[in-house]
């Protein structure tokens, strides 16, 4: 049936190519016309699923940036609603578990980043969740844990990094207590990951030189462990911050 399809497809595009020609419309032409259809053809399919062309960008940046070595991809469930727990280590961790992992993720991001001129865009068709402290917004605040809990009895999955924040020395901080008032109002798996080998990198806080520095750690191998499900029973910050730590083990 797939190769009748291509058949079909090859034959409408050599007449559609002989009637531009026959009107009198030159090579170039043609090609400026089949570009256009092109281009038309990828904002429609981007229209209908832009969560999946998002993948495809974050896979296609970060394996041209560093090489990943995701393990224990099998934890993460094929459905249904489940919330990832990870190291935050640089500003490219979402981009890294995004393209790592096959389902797509619900982020959630602090809002200033969130609201950033040109990257809005990109992130709210990646349907991120903007998150603020209460001291900042706490209306926002309610407002993304309304949203975590939607996406969640939604089936999808959650991306949270509990430490609220880049780590400033490397290690993992401490898991602040909103994860558990995630889970205790929808109890679903948790998983944990540990990023590694990234301190240090371009996008990372080491030497408070962020962004502005020489890149460093470029095209460095990026272990991604991903951790077995946690019964939500059984997960609280602490447990959950643990974990993390060991699934990191000495990579920084």
């Amino acid at each position: 049936a797939n190769n009748i399809i291509n058949s079909l497809l090859m034959v409408s595009a050599a007449i559609i190519s002989i009637v531009i020609l026959k009107s009198g419309f030159s090579i170039p032409q043609l090609f400026l016309f089949i570009a256009a259809m092109n281009a038309v053809v990828a904002i429609y399919i981007y229209s209908l699923l832009p969560e999946f062309l998002m993948r495809f960008l974050a896979w296609l940046v970060i394996n041209i940036v560093y090489r990943i070595r995701p393990t224990g991809l099998e934890n993460i469930p094929k459905t249904g609603p489940a919330i990832v727990v990870c190291n935050h280590v640089s500003f490219m961790d979402p981009i890294i578990l995004g393209g790592s992992v096959a389902r797509p993720m619900r982020f959630v991001m602090y809002y200033k980043i969130f609201q950033m001129p040109f990257l809005s865009f990109l992130f709210r068709n990646a349907k991120a969740i903007p998150i603020a402290s209460k001291s900042e917004d706490e209306e926002l605040m309610r407002a993304a844990f309304e949203k975590v809990d939607a996406e969640l009895a939604a089936g999808n999955i959650v991306c949270v990094f509990p430490e609220g924040g880049l780590t400033t020395d490397g290690e993992v901080q401490h898991f602040k207590p909103g994860i558990e008032k995630i889970i205790e109002r929808r109890p679903v798996p948790v998983i944990p990951v540990a990023l590694g080998r990234l301190w240090g990198s371009w996008f990372s806080r080491r030497k408070s030189g962020g962004i502005r520095k020489i890149p460093g750690r470029l095209f460095a191998r990026v272990p991604v462990v991903i951790g077995t499900p946690v019964a939500p029973a059984d997960a609280s910050a602490e447990s959950l911050e643990l974990l993390v730590r060991t699934l990191r083990g000495d990579m920084r």
